[in-house]
This record gives structure tokens, sequence and C-alpha cells, in this order.
């Protein structure tokens, strides 16, 4: 979701694959544009990033190219043949108001053969104007495992799959509409921040307590992933297969932990434990230090923030969502259970 200058919410549905415009009040919702291949139209709007003037990038995967909205309207289209998304492609991790996106890309190829391989990923900053691109750092992918396929009639046997290993991610990057960007890395856990200009700011290591993967972790992961794949079009990269190598310890944060919080914080997904099923959210503000934890239901996720408030989504036992808006205070953990509204979407 994205909070216009208005009050109203631009919200991109990922699983019907639609965009609708949810009222101030949260009270009333609206769809936006329709789905296609036309002008202004969409496929796979799942993603939504601030621009300047109030207006909006929204990447379309399945079209390959990027839709505009100014305000609560679409007003432009930009063709898969435009310089920037040639570059950038529709998996961005960010926009900014200074003309610019990130998007993450693979550097090298997988090793096949046995045992696990690391990707190396790089974090590029494309203008739009122009499509020219810079490297902005690199970053550790997630471990996966390559296996040769079974040979038989139907299987090429040079063929290969590439599994990644559960309870594991990559590190995560996303990019601020203030020209900040935000790293999450791993070995050890903290969040490295990038000024406008590309300067790299000093980050600590932030304290946590790492999971022990054992049965009871092993057990609690296929649960959770058993029921992520009852939701029409989730992720199964996580997703446990027979005979899967399992790393000692779990990732500190989640597959898409990064989120965009007010004033310029970092919201950060940390990977739950069997013993704590909810969700919890790291409080990052731009020195590096977690400022404060905020912990949802397991049926509770951020999806957006606006100039004071952040927005919940709540899911209930029918998979049916509501909205919620919270005020964003000096300590969200005193506040998070005021809601100001909350509405069907």
């Amino acid at each position: 979701m994205r909070e216009l200058q208005s009050g109203e919410l631009l919200v991109a549905d990922g699983i019907d694959n639609q965009l609708y415009v949810l009222d101030a009040d949260l009270r009333a919702m609206r769809t936006l544009g329709r789905q296609g291949s036309g002008p202004l139209e969409y496929r796979s709007p799942r993603m939504l990033f601030a621009l300047a003037a109030d207006s909006t990038l929204i990447p379309d995967g399945a079209n390959r190219r990027w839709l505009v909205a100014k305000g609560a309207a679409l007003a432009a289209t930009v063709a898969s043949g435009d310089a920037a998304v040639r570059s950038s492609g529709a998996s961005l991790v960010g926009a900014d108001t200074f003309a610019r996106v990130a998007a993450i890309r693979r550097s090298g190829t997988r090793t096949r053969g046995a045992g696990f391989t690391v990707e190396s990923l790089l974090v590029v900053t494309t203008q739009r104007r122009d499509g020219r691109a810079d490297t902005l750092a690199r970053l550790r992918g997630r471990p996966v495992e390559t296996r040769e396929l079974e040979r038989n009639t139907s299987t090429n046997p040079m063929m290969a799959t590439a599994l990644g290993m559960p309870l594991e991610t990559s590190e995560q990057a996303l990019l601020f509409e203030d020209g900040w960007l935000a790293i999450a890395r791993l070995e050890p856990y903290r969040i490295e921040w990038f000024d406008r200009a590309g300067t790299r700011m000093s980050s600590a290591i932030i304290p946590h307590e790492p999971i022990v993967v054992n049965d009871a972790e092993k057990r609690a992961h296929a649960v959770r992933i058993r029921n992520q794949m009852a939701i029409p079009g989730a992720s199964r990269s996580d997703a446990p297969r027979p005979g899967a190598s399992w790393p000692p310890v779990a990732s500190p944060f989640s597959d898409n932990a990064l989120h965009a919080g007010p004033h310029g914080e970092l919201l950060v997904l940390r990977r739950n434990s069997a013993n704590a099923p909810g969700r919890r959210y790291d409080i990052v503000t731009r020195t590096g230090r977690v400022r404060a934890t905020l912990e949802t239901a397991g049926n509770e996720r951020v999806v957006g923030y606006g100039r004071n408030a952040i927005y919940v989504a709540l899911e209930d036992s029918n998979g049916l969502s509501k909205v919620r808006r919270h005020t964003w205070g000096a300590d969200f953990r005193q506040n998070k259970d005021a809601a100001m509204r909350s509405s069907p979407f």
C-alpha cells in the first residue's frame, strides 16, 4: 500500500493482480484501471514505489514494463524498450524522488554438481531518464543446493535444478524515496545505510539470539509453508523438500524482510521460531540502531506506511483481509493497539 497526499491509499493486490484506491477513512474502495496489455493496463502489479509530486511507480513484471500513477489515477506507461526498464527490469527494490530506481542483479553462475553454492548479487541503481546504471554494493545470495535431475526419456540429462536451503535467505536491499538505501547483512546481522550520494555509513552489529535448527524448528517451518502454499500465488521457494539439507542456525531475517517506515526508519521482518509463531519487526534508525521491536500476531503483516502511520493487514480464517491504520509515535509499542480505523479490503 502507498498513502497519497490526499490520505487515500493505493493498493496493489498481488493475488488477484488488481490495483485499488481505498479512501482516507478506510471505508470505501474502488478498482483502479483494468487488467490487460494495452496502454495504462497491467497484468501483475505487486509493488508501489513513491516518486516526486505524489506520483507512484508500479512495476508490471508480466508485461515487462512500468506504469506511473499521478495521485489516484494512472497517468503513463513506460514501455519495455525504455532504457531504464531494460537496465533494471521489473523486479525493483525501490525508487526515489530523484529519478532513480534500484534493482538486484545476479552476478556469475551457479556451479553444477553436488554441494551448495552461494550466488553473488549486485545492487544496481539506474537513472530513469537515460538508463545509466551504477553498481552500489554486492550481496550474499541464498545458499542453493545443485542436484542433477534423474535421467529418463522425458528429462534432459544435462539439466540441473537449484534448491534453496530452508530457513536461509539472501542479503536484501531497499531504496527509500529520499535516496537513501538500506542493506540487511548476514553474518553478522546488521543494517548498512548508503546516503543519496552513495556514501556508505557505518553500521553496528545487531545482537540477536540465533535460532538453532532442531526437529521442532523443522516441523514448525513445514507447517508455515503448508499454510502459505494454501494461498493462491504464494511463493514456494522456501518449501522443504524430501532429503533437503538444513543449516545449523536459521538466518536472522526472512525473505522479503525489508519495509520502509515513517520518518525514514526501516522495518526488518525477523525470522520467527517454533515457540514464537507471531511476526516480529526490528525498527532500525539510520544510525543502524534498533530503536524498538514491533510484534504482531501471525495473521498480521505490515503492508505500507504514511506520514505518521503504518498500515497492517489482518487476515481472517477465511483468507479475507482488513487493513488497519496505526499511529506511529516515538515508541510504536505504546501505540500499536490504538487503531484509528479498520476496513475490509
